[in-house]
């Protein structure tokens, strides 16, 4: 079955205010890009396959730049990403939920405004029908206004659950990007990375 086009950015706040990180990686595989490194890095990448084919992984450490092609290592590497993508579809399921509730909460304030502006207009009216038609216009606002308040608590909870993901995803970033340098690095001592220019 073939696999989605999954990209992974990993930017750490120290390598932003550098700039650019000391350590980028891209491993291709296939329309599969997983990497911790920029926009720049990702092109460099990609631009190897007609050199490299559909499967390494690209490295880049500081100005220095390796492919490695040794099946071996890029099961390693791939092996590491699935934490990563699990997380990211729950984020991913975590976010639509977010959007359905924010589509709930817009059609309540439209609706909350509709009848805002009804009350506005028949403010005037002093009828007694009028009275209890404001009556049931206050009702009706008040009842959007709990249920866009329930809806915002839901929307807070989910947001606690984003946030707590996305420290997850950094963790397994920063450990992902330790567990490559070492795969990286073991590749170098054995000859198989190729530098590349």
């Amino acid at each position: 079955m073939p696999r989605t086009v999954a990209l992974l950015l990993s930017l750490t706040l120290a390598a932003a205010a550098k700039g650019r990180s000391e350590f980028a990686y891209v491993l291709v595989n296939g329309d599969s890009q997983d990497m911790s490194g920029s926009m720049d890095d990702l092109r460099e990448a990609v631009r190897l396959r007609k050199r490299f084919g559909d499967t390494f992984l690209w490295v880049r450490r500081g100005d220095e730049k390796f492919v490695i092609t040794d099946g071996k290592l890029i099961e390693r590497v791939e092996a590491l990403s699935g934490p990563q993508r699990k997380l990211g579809e729950k984020q991913s399921e975590l976010g639509s939920q977010q959007v359905e509730l924010g589509e709930r909460q817009a059609k309540l304030g439209m609706e909350q405004a509709r009848l805002g502006r009804r009350a506005a207009r028949d403010a005037t009216d002093e009828s007694a029908s009028d009275r209890k038609h404001r009556g049931d216009l206050r009702k009706a606002q008040r009842d959007i206004s709990e249920q866009q308040q329930e809806l915002g608590e839901q929307q807070l909870v989910l947001g606690r659950e984003q946030q707590k993901m996305g420290r997850e995803q950094a963790r397994l970033s920063r450990e992902m990007q330790d567990r490559i340098r070492e795969i990286v690095n073991e590749a170098l001592q054995h000859g198989l990375a190729r530098r590349v220019d």
